[in-house]
């Protein structure tokens, strides 16, 4: 149709021509500009480096041995966002995470400029192989290498981690069958090049015990402590409940020493299949008295009614003093004494007081 030599559409070219104009409205709705594209990236660089660098700390097991941190700060690199920001990022972000989780500061500032140099190294490797020459591309590979290295160094590596990690599991198998125990991931230390893992007893979810080791042999086991501690809880009731009825106002206080020789024929247990008594050391602190003579008396009348109660021991320990000031001691083998026990007081290693010999 024409009128006065203007081409006029038709109606149904009209509205096609009305719905691709909407159609490219809605594009250029979605599309992003220039400043927008920058938040992204910003955005993209802060999640990115805060995932790897959080992976590469060490108390995520075998995951932290796996290079993620330099996966991240390749991608990162790639990002147009400035390049001082990017390297900031990597440095501030395991060290405040590492902060906040209780590591010391040394061992975080580690962390952090660890993760620094690990971008530093993505950057060059990326700007290198961009180079045209054949030769940067070699300089580049030879960067991420080291980079590779680093973190091995660092981290150890997926296969170090699992292997020790199953030769710990195997200890503690062989060793506490059947005890209600969760195990963490392992965890390994840079510095000093151990590999631990942590048990947990499922009846005191608040402890956290290390078993360590190094060069392929257990070297550390805390288990082992807390099991006697905890098959001495109830010698120690048994002596505080003795000298409380005799002195019921005394201050005094029980500790548990350790079981000398133990384990014997089984493994350490919190629920042990012998009676270990007569193995157990424990030590009593009398902590208002400073006259050795008055002293000396004390601990002989604990010493005779524990005794007579049926209690028994390996060797029992008592101190006197004021507060955490001991005088003097008395340590005598349990129930092969039938004399007095004067003649088994010394001082105390820190002889705060002037010690006054009874001979």
């Amino acid at each position: 149709m024409e009128i006065r030599g203007v081409k006029v559409k038709n109606n149904k070219s009209l509205k096609s021509q009305e719905i691709r104009n909407t159609l490219g409205a809605k594009k250029s709705f979605f599309s992003l500009s220039d400043g927008m594209k920058e938040i992204l990236e910003i955005v993209l660089t802060v999640a990115v480096s805060f995932v790897g660098t959080y992976l590469f700390l060490p108390w995520h097991g075998t995951i932290s041995a796996i290079p993620i941190v330099i996966i991240s700060a390749l991608l990162c690199a790639l990002f147009k966002t400035n390049e001082i920001f990017k390297a900031a990022v990597f440095l501030v972000s395991p060290f405040s995470v590492a902060l906040l989780v209780g590591t010391g500061v040394y061992e975080s500032l580690v962390f952090g400029v660890s993760c620094f140099v690990f971008y530093i190294l993505a950057s060059l490797s990326v700007s290198l192989f961009k180079k045209e020459k054949s030769y940067f591309k070699i300089i580049s590979s030879f960067t991420l290498i080291i980079s590779i290295g680093l973190h091995c160094f660092l981290n150890s590596t997926p296969w170090d981690v699992y292997k020790s990690k199953n030769a710990m599991l195997d200890y503690v198998k062989d060793s506490y069958a059947g005890e209600p125990l969760y195990a963490s991931s392992v965890k390994f230390n840079t510095f000093d090049r151990t590999y631990s893992l942590s048990l947990v007893p499922h009846h005191d979810m608040g402890q956290s015990l290390n078993v360590v080791l190094k060069d392929g042999k257990i070297i550390k086991d805390e288990y082992v402590e807390y099991a006697e501690k905890y098959n001495m809880i109830v010698g120690a009731g048994q002596i505080t409940y003795v000298i409380r009825k005799m002195y019921p106002d005394l201050k005094f206080s029980v500790e548990r020493n350790r079981i000398h020789g133990y384990p014997f024929l089984s493994s350490a247990s919190i629920e042990p299949k012998a009676d270990y008594s007569k193995y157990m050391d424990f030590s009593v602190y009398f902590t208002s008295y400073n006259d050795i003579f008055e002293f000396s008396e004390l601990a002989e009348n604990c010493y005779r009614a524990l005794i007579t109660s049926g209690f028994y021991c390996r060797n029992i320990t008592f101190y006197g003093g004021v507060s955490q000031r001991y005088i003097a001691k008395i340590s005598v083998p349990f129930d092969s004494v039938t004399g007095s026990l004067d003649k088994y007081i010394t001082p105390c290693d820190d002889n705060i007081f002037s010690y006054t010999a009874l001979k």
